[in-house]
């Protein structure tokens, strides 16, 4: 297989190992810092790592991987930037006796869920031994026009950021024949969903967790400004209410809609080429398009039938002509059925100078879209007309701000628990253990047999442990105690109460492991 059919191919999976094994000079990766795979970084062991590095990056790397990341050295200053976790167990895979005559079917057959140190080492290092990484990114696109997936953040230096989705029945994952824009009668309720790590936070351009067949992405009415300033596709702006749990603004926010997948419907067709790839958990395929394209409805059409011939269980085959070279010049476009959005450089610079860090960009250079480049240059005299004072402001809940306070406390302090306080019961050695106050009442409960919890095996006493798993998000459940379990992650915890450092309230409390959310029962 050819260094050019690796690059052209196997992009994703060079880039990923070259992101995780190579070592990456800091001022290639400022250069080409919306190309590179920042989950790959994030576990590099050959780069140097300093708290400058750290900070300039902190909303692209994702936290988790840096703390297992045992060639970083974890200075004070570096660990105050994040809550280390425990080492990865589930270190790179590694391929012995890996001959060149299976590169491509190692390749097709990649999994995604490691690289590979050896699939680096015996097939894309001699690449980047014989170009130079420079020359291959140079070579391989062209940056007179630049073009950026923009999406919410993923993971900043919590975690997880907070995903919002639709209170009752969601419109967006209802499919419509057509799959046009649409006008809704009525606003819809956000709430938080279930994914989150941290502290509850904004940001102008939340997670939305909607799957949809549709190009929608949640905004804020700043971001909106901007928008409304720049050339957009048909579109709609969908007022939401915005109800988080635990935080208030009066910041309004809409659900912006494009119209589905404008790259392709806006597309000359005229002397292009076209290429299709298909991927799923066991394989991958690639290969040149024989059908003739002339325009949308051929797209689709020839879609189907790659589709049923490769991917019969709907992963799906994409279809990519050899440049997008446009017959609009939109700042802004989707692509796709379930939607990406892509922004010109001109609307990425703009959301980025007055909205710093509340949004995230990849590039999209591998798409190689083109409009008419006179048409593209003029765009950099626009004036973007956006208030300083334009700014998202939220209020955080006194009673987190109070919790969060405490936990930390209660982390550096570790005050003692003065025993002679306690009763001299079959919980008194657990008590100093813990350093807790189990309720007279749970314990007689527990003693007389009288406590019991659909679902849920009491531990022995001597099994009692403190969990702070879900404090990060609910910091009210700092040192809590777990007194039963299910055996499939659930469990019942007692909670301290608000103003003692020992005293458990004499309330149960379940703890679902998969949503990180928790009730009294």
């Amino acid at each position: 297989m050819t260094a050019e059919t690796i690059l052209q191919s196997y992009w994703d999976i060079f880039l990923s190992h070259l992101c995780e094994f190579y070592p990456l000079d800091k001022a290639f990766i400022a250069q080409y810092e919306y190309e590179l795979d920042w989950g790959a970084i994030s576990k590099n062991k050959v780069i140097d790592w300093d708290i400058e590095f750290l900070t300039k990056y902190e909303n692209r790397f994702v936290w988790h991987e840096l703390a297992w990341n045992d060639k970083i050295l974890w200075t004070e200053d570096k660990i105050n930037r994040l809550k280390l976790l425990p080492a990865n167990n589930h270190d790179t895979q590694v391929i012995k006796n890996l001959p060149a005559s299976d590169f491509e079917e190692v390749l097709n057959k990649f999994r995604f869920n490691h690289n590979q140190q050896e699939v680096y080492n015996k097939i894309f290092l001699p690449i980047i031994n014989e170009q130079g990484v420079e020359k291959i990114f140079k070579d391989l696109f062209d940056y007179g026009q630049q073009y950026y997936f923009l999406e919410p953040i993923q993971h900043d230096i919590y975690g997880l950021t907070p995903e919002f989705k639709v209170q009752g029945d969601d419109p967006f994952q209802l499919y419509r024949e057509g799959i046009g824009i649409f006008e809704l009668n009525e606003a819809l309720v956000l709430i938080n969903g279930s994914l989150q790590e941290g502290p509850d936070r904004l940001y102008e351009v939340p997670r939305f967790s909607s799957f949809s067949y549709y190009t929608i992405l949640l905004v804020s009415e700043h971001v909106r400004s901007i928008l409304d300033q720049f050339r957009l596709p048909k579109h709609y702006y969908h007022e939401v209410r915005l109800n988080p749990q635990k935080i208030t603004t009066s910041t309004k926010y809409y659900i912006l809609q494009l119209e589905t997948d404008t790259l392709s419907k806006d597309l000359d067709y005229s002397n292009r080429q076209f290429y299709y790839s298909y991927k799923d958990f066991e394989n991958r395929g690639h290969g040149k398009v024989t059908e003739v394209i002339k325009g949308y409805d051929d797209l689709i059409r020839v879609k189907d039938v790659l589709e049923e011939k490769y991917s019969p269980d709907e992963n799906g085959v994409r279809i990519q002509p050899d440049s997008y070279s446009m017959i609009t010049d939109f700042d802004m476009y989707s692509y796709s059925i379930h939607g990406n959005i892509i922004v010109n450089q001109y609307l990425k610079d703009a959301l980025e100078k007055n909205l710093p860090g509340q949004m995230a960009f990849g590039s999209a250079q591998w798409l190689r879209i083109r409009v008419d480049q006179s048409r593209y240059a003029s765009k950099a005299s626009l004036q973007i007309n956006m208030k300083l004072s334009s700014r998202l402001h939220y209020k955080e809940s006194e009673d987190d701000k109070f919790y969060y306070a405490k936990a930390v406390r209660l982390d550096q302090e570790d005050p003692e628990l003065d025993a002679a306080v306690l009763e001299d019961d079959k919980f008194k050695e657990k008590e100093i253990e813990l350093r807790v106050i189990f309720p007279k009442l749970f314990k007689n409960n527990y003693l007389n047999k009288s406590l019991r919890i659909k679902g849920y095996k009491l531990l022995p006493v001597s099994k009692f442990y403190i969990q702070h798993e879900y404090a990060d998000r609910h910091p009210e459940t700092y040192k809590s105690v777990v007194v039963a379990e299910n055996g499939i992650g659930d469990s019942i915890h007692l909670i301290l109460e608000r103003d003692s450092d020992f005293v458990l309230q004499n309330r149960l409390f379940e703890f679902f492991h998969e949503t990180g959310e928790y009730e009294e029962i």
